[in-house]
Parts: structure tokens; sequence; C-alpha cells
């Protein structure tokens, strides 16, 4: 038996509609009752030509034929509707495709893989006219003073007070101990000429936190005005050493009283009542950990809190204290100015991303869980809120997306602008920028352009008096 012939056979077949031979006929069987007759003929040849070895090779070519045949009947016959599951990836591919799925949700809706977050533009309030009173405050955390006094960031923060006019800069996270105040202090005015200092110092941890506040000789002082000890005071009252916990003391000061002259470069303002640090004593860690100084003025009245919150540290641990402690606290303290109806503005490195318009990768699964952006914190910033408080840069700039005031250097997040925002001025809400009453915010900004190498940027607030 010839399989050959029999498929020349069935091809000719093809073309004129006939089975020509029984072996043809046996390959179209199914076409004629002509070709079942034949495919009987020559299944029996078959069997009669498998017994003769010569045969066994085309035999068994044909079987393998025949199975591959049927077998691909059947599976296409069967694919629709009943296809196998594919083999279960390998482990390798199964940490990938985990990878894979929580890298795409971790992404922002916004960020290319290696692009710019674009910044929304925040356009800065008119100028007031000449002789319009205000406060023009600003406030930076420069992750170590010393630092900031060497090389080109020098030149970063003159020009900062060259073009802002600050009558009052406040600078955290300085981390100096007592027994270097003099000596920074006297670099420091070197650097920004024209401002007197006032210091919150940690006694409690050395190299840690701590915030200085640049009062401009533009400012006049009440007579009788006091403040917490500059440099050479502080070291005086306690001959060098660290000052005692908690301690309040503080000393009467002659401000300058150059409001007014040919020579000022800054708007008239109010005039200083007093400096102090901490939160009034209530608890020790307020002055041991040298986070807060606050300025009360008069004509108008007005109080100035500045802070440097704590963070919550690594693996949460100070959330607890954070939360019930602290918020609590100081939300409590500025609720004593409005109680006394001095309006208020709260400033400084908040150590929170409030909004989700505040994290540029908000969606990441770490975040619910990292320092500054967990539920927690940011419910309770909105709790503050909700005492009668303003965020002053969202109250002007309410669909800013991308605007962000600290970048993690280390992890080289600044080029492309993935960032939070934790820097805040908070105002009383008599004093926002809607209300017809002054004082109130003028302008608000986060001057992020000024300093292209460190991890936080400078905000500014002007409240017009």
């Amino acid at each position: 038996f010839n399989w050959a012939s029999a498929a020349a056979s069935l091809s000719t077949s093809k073309e004129t509609g006939a089975a020509s031979t029984p072996a043809a006929a046996a390959a179209a069987g199914h076409r004629s009752e002509q070709g079942r007759q034949a495919a009987q003929t020559a299944a029996a040849a078959a069997r009669s030509c498998a017994k003769r070895p010569w045969c066994e090779r085309d035999a068994g070519d044909a079987r393998n034929d025949d199975e591959k045949k049927k077998n691909m009947s059947n599976a296409n016959e069967a694919a629709p509707t009943h296809a196998a599951p594919p083999p279960p990836p390998s482990k390798k591919t199964k940490g990938a495709t985990k990878n894979n799925k929580a890298a795409e949700k971790d992404a922002n809706d916004d960020a290319a893989a290696d692009g710019v977050l674009p910044r929304t533009e925040t356009p800065r309030q008119k100028p007031l006219a000449k002789n319009d009173r205000s406060l023009r405050v600003l406030s930076w955390n420069v992750g170590g003073l010393r630092a900031a006094l060497k090389n080109d960031r020098v030149a970063i923060l003159q020009k900062l007070v060259k073009d802002e006019k600050p009558h009052v800069l406040c600078l955290q996270e300085h981390k100096l101990q007592e027994q270097h105040l003099v000596e920074v202090e006297e670099q420091l005015k070197a650097v920004v000429p024209g401002y007197s200092c006032h210091w919150a110092v940690s006694t409690s941890k050395a190299g840690y936190s701590g915030v200085v506040c640049l009062v401009s000789n533009d400012v006049a002082g009440e007579k009788g005005a006091t403040s917490a000890l500059t440099a050479a005071e502080r070291a005086g009252a306690s001959g060098g050493a660290k000052k005692a916990a908690g301690s309040s003391k503080q000393t009467t000061l002659s401000f300058g009283a150059a409001t007014g002259s040919s020579k000022s470069l800054l708007p008239p303002t109010a005039k200083l009542v007093s400096i102090t640090e901490g939160i009034g004593g209530k608890k020790s860690e307020y002055n041991t950990e040298g986070r807060v100084l606050t300025l009360v003025f008069s004509d108008p009245s007005l109080a100035l809190v500045f802070a440097y919150v704590p963070n919550s540290g690594q693996d949460l641990k100070r959330l607890d204290y954070r939360i019930n402690v602290w918020e609590k606290d100081m939300t409590a303290y500025l609720d004593t100015f409005k109680s006394k109806a001095i309006p208020v503005t709260y400033v400084g490195d908040l150590n929170v991303a409030h909004l989700d318009e505040d994290i540029w990768n908000v969606t990441a699964k770490h975040i619910a869980k990292s320092a500054g952006t967990t539920p927690q914190e940011r419910a309770a910033f909105g709790d503050m809120l909700e005492h009668g408080y303003v965020d002053s840069f969202r109250a002007l700039h309410p669909h800013a997306k991308h605007v962000y005031t600290y970048w993690s250097v280390r992890a080289g997040n600044k080029p492309k602008n993935r960032g939070l925002r934790l820097d805040y001025a908070v105002v009383s809400q008599d004093m926002a920028p809607s209300s017809k009453t002054t004082p109130r915010v003028h302008d608000a900004a986060i001057l992020d352009d000024a300093d292209k190498r460190g991890d936080h940027a400078p905000v500014f607030v002007e409240i017009r008096l």
C-alpha cells in the first residue's frame, strides 16, 4: 500500500470532485458511499501491509500522522470553551508580577517614569501701597544653621532676605547647643545685618531641633518689651551652662525704633511686645526641646507662633505623643490667643502633609505608615483647622498641584519635584485672605526655587495691618 500515492490521488480528487482510486477514496471517504467502501478496502490492505517488515515504518508514520490530525482536530474543537489553564508561573515570575503590580499602584497618576512633576503656577499678590502697614514673615527649616552659614548657602540666605524683606525671619532646626550660640549669632548678624536674634535651644538632646527668630531693627518695641534670652544673655544668666529644664526666664530688651525712617527698606509694621520660649511652661518638653517661639505685637494686637513640630520618628515611635499630646496642647495654646481676641499665625515646619495634593505619591503603600503622612497626623491637622484656622497658602491657591516644601535629597527627588508640603503659615479664620477686616493675609508663597540643594523650601506670608 502506497500512502504517498493515496495522498496524490486525494489531491486530484479535491480538484475533480471524485475519488479516483480506492486509496484516495479512503483518504476522503466521508464524501460518498463509494468512498466508504474504498476505505474498508484500504484499511484491509493496511492491516496486511503492517505485517510485513518493510511496511512498518510507513504504517507507523501513518498512525503518527493520524494521531496528530486527531489531536489537532480535538484541540481545535475544544479550544473555544475548554482551553486548559496556563501553567503556573515560576517563583521568579510570581515575584516579578507582584512587584510590577505594586509599582503600578504606587506610581502617581501624573508622574512619568523619569519625568518632572509639573508645578502649578502660584503667582504672587501685587505689592501693597508704600504707606500700607504690613508684617512680612519668612520661615525656613535650614537643617543645621552652621551649614547654612557656609559657602553658597550664605548667598541664598542673603538673597532671601533682600528679596522678601521680612520683618521677622524664623529658622528651624538650627541644631545648636547653648555653648555655640554666641559664636554663631555673631556670624548670623554679619550675614544678615540689622536683625536681633532670639533663641530656643534643645537642652534635652545635643545637636537636635532648635528655633531662632531674627527680628528686624525696623520693628519698634514697646517700652518694657520682653524677649527670650539672646545668646550672650543666655550664657551670662547660666554661666555658660545649660539653661534649667522648663525655665521661662525673660529679659527686657530694647528693640529697634527705626520704623518710618528714611533708611528703612521695610513697610511700617506693628510694635513688638514680647518674645517667649515654649508654650507658657505648660509642659517642660516644649521648652527643653527648643521647638517654639512666640512673638506678640500691639498696634494692632497680633501673635506669631513659630514652631518646629516633632517628627513622629522612625517606626512612628512618637506618633502617640504627636497626636495625643503635642497636637492637643498646641491647638489649646493657639486658642488662648483667640479667646483674647488676638489674631494668631502659626508658622514653621509643621511636619505633616495635610491633603492628597500635598503628597507626590499619595497612593503608595508606605505613605500611611510614614511620619508626617499617617492618617492620624493628617486628620489631626484637619481637626486643628476646624477649630477656626486657615491654611493661608491653600486659601490663596486652592487648586495648586505639585507645590511642595520638602524633598528627599537622599532619594534624589528634588530634581523631579517629588515632594511633600510640610511647611505652613496657618492663620486664625479672622485673618483669612477673604476677610474684610485687618489684620489679614495679603500674600502667602512657597519659595521652592530659592535653594536647589536643600531639602526644605522657605515659606513666606505677608499680613496686611
